[in-house]
């Protein structure tokens, strides 16, 4: 089926004027967007635009393109987030090019913004893309057109596909056609359609999305494109949050998975491996992570929240949403990045416990306990005095009683004997790295959520040093309140490597 010579005519005029525009240099002046945290305001050729940079931003600078950056976006909502990238030495940008819902006419702004920035202003080459909601359409749209122009995309329940949102009689008009038009050429407009470029180019994704979502729903949008996208061979993550929909929940702009993903894929200036400068360069980033370092101690303190007043106890620590009802804190990281900073510090890291075939005939299997450098585990936090208190783990930690006395494995139970007090030393069992297809390897804590186990998992970072059962006969030990700060304290949890010479 042809064009129809109203929408020939007014495609060629726009791909015209857009041709025009691209040839001159941008127009660039102050703005009058209302920003949600401290930066600079643009009308760039017309368009109000935004820049969040970090104080000590100069060259190569690490960058977020966020979309839709229409009038209220982004939003407070956002300002956890854009806070933990400015830490972490990453600007913020976006500019506002209407309701052009991923028209070429519209990446023909994006790419101007881009070259701006890149030769203006000395940001990255290649940012991570941030879309929320039908800022999916641009973004997706302006990727696969520039996908060597890209570090990765992160979506909030992202737009992306055509038909689901905003419809094809409503898009229409921006991409100059007649809804017969574009569902003629929908594929070649359509984000879900456009993959195959991005995935060649192994540009990671990582969507959070609702199953109650009916404005942009799950199935037509982030599942189909995470479907298509593995199917091409590209990296993808889908969070699906459970009974979430196309929502203000803080739970979508204060994920430490999707800002972690963000600002591990921000590529920026960084460090060379033989430049003395790299170690400070990682220990810089990892603190901005919520993991410090002391050399001279020998000790790691991760930021953390006590998660649990009472109750039995798996875990010593787990991260967000995992197993916070058993376990005593929560970090704010992720663990691959305790990982590195206990690398740093000069730990050596084992393996978790597994079980071991020792025979076949007939069929015997051992256990194997996990190994690793030995490490101090307490908890380091301010009392109502204002003074710092550390803590043995141990002292958050007692039997529960079970059949009279807790006993570790390895004792042998004696009621005569003093009830057995929980060590606060671990080994360093480094959990797992596995692989992911033609992608970087994950590590396996990260999709856990365990951190430091007391039952045996097979994937902690850290563990004790036998192997303990998941069974409830198992659940010896619980929650003691007497000395651990109220529930949604902020704590460090403190590593400390016992054998550093």
């Amino acid at each position: 089926m042809h064009l129809s010579a109203t929408t020939w005519l007014s495609g060629v005029l726009s791909v015209l004027l857009a041709s025009l525009a691209f040839a001159a240099d941008p127009v660039v002046g102050p703005g009058k967007k209302s920003l949600i945290l401290p930066g600079e305001s643009l009308l760039f050729d017309n368009h109000e635009a935004f820049l969040i940079a970090p104080s000590d931003a100069k060259e190569n600078v690490p960058w977020v393109w966020y979309a839709p950056t229409l009038p209220g976006l982004p939003s407070k909502a956002e300002t956890w987030m854009f806070e933990r990238f400015l830490k972490a030495g990453i600007a913020i940008a976006g500019i506002d090019v209407g309701e052009s819902y991923g028209s070429p006419a519209g990446q023909e702004i994006y790419t101007r913004f881009h070259d701006y920035l890149v030769s203006g202003r000395h940001f990255s080459k290649k940012p991570v893309l941030l879309a929320r909601s039908r800022g999916g359409l641009m973004l997706y749209n302006w990727a696969t057109t520039h996908p060597e122009q890209v570090a990765a995309v992160a979506g909030i329940y992202p737009v992306c596909n055509l038909a689901s949102y905003p419809g094809i009689a409503k898009a229409a008009p921006s991409y100059g056609m007649t809804t017969e038009d574009l569902t003629t050429h929908l594929t070649e407009h359509n984000p879900i359609d456009r993959l195959k470029p991005l995935a060649a180019a192994k540009v990671p994704l990582f969507h959070l999305h609702g199953d109650v979502d009916h404005t942009v729903p799950l199935e037509a949008n982030s599942l189909e494109l995470a479907r298509r996208y593995r199917e091409l061979g590209g990296p993808v993550k889908l969070e699906v949050e459970k009974g979430h929909g196309h929502d203000m929940w803080e739970g979508w702009f204060q994920s430490e998975k999707l800002t972690d993903f963000i600002i591990e894929h921000a590529p920026g200036n960084s460090a060379k491996k033989d430049d003395p400068a790299a170690g400070n360069s990682l220990l810089e980033k990892l603190k901005t992570l919520g993991v410090t370092l002391d050399a001279k101690e020998h000790y790691i303190d991760v930021a953390s929240t006590v998660c649990l007043a009472a109750g039995s106890l798996e875990l010593v620590a787990c991260t967000k949403d995992s197993k916070e009802h058993e376990s005593i804190v929560v970090v704010g990281t992720k663990p691959v990045f305790i990982h590195t900073a206990l690398l740093l510090l000069g730990a050596q890291p084992g393996t978790p416990a597994m079980r071991r075939l020792v025979s076949q005939d007939p069929e015997n299997w051992v256990d194997v306990p996990p190994s690793g450098s030995p490490l101090e585990v307490s908890l380091a936090y301010q009392e109502k005095d204002g003074q710092t208190s550390v803590r043995p783990i141990a002292d958050f930690i007692k039997a529960t009683g079970y059949d009279g006395d807790a006993v570790l494995p390895g004792q042998q139970q004696d009621k005569d004997e003093v009830k057995q007090k929980f060590p606060s030393t671990f080994v360093f069992a480094g959990s797992q790295l596995l692989a992911n297809g033609d992608g970087p390897k994950h590590y396996l804590a990260d999709d856990s959520g365990v951190v430091i186990s007391i039952s045996t998992f097979g994937d902690e970072v850290l563990s004790l040093p036998e192997v303990v059962g998941q069974d409830n006969d198992a659940l010896m030990w619980e929650v003691d309140p007497t000395h651990l700060p109220p529930v949604g304290t902020k704590v460090m949890l403190r590593l400390k490597l016992l054998d550093k010479k």
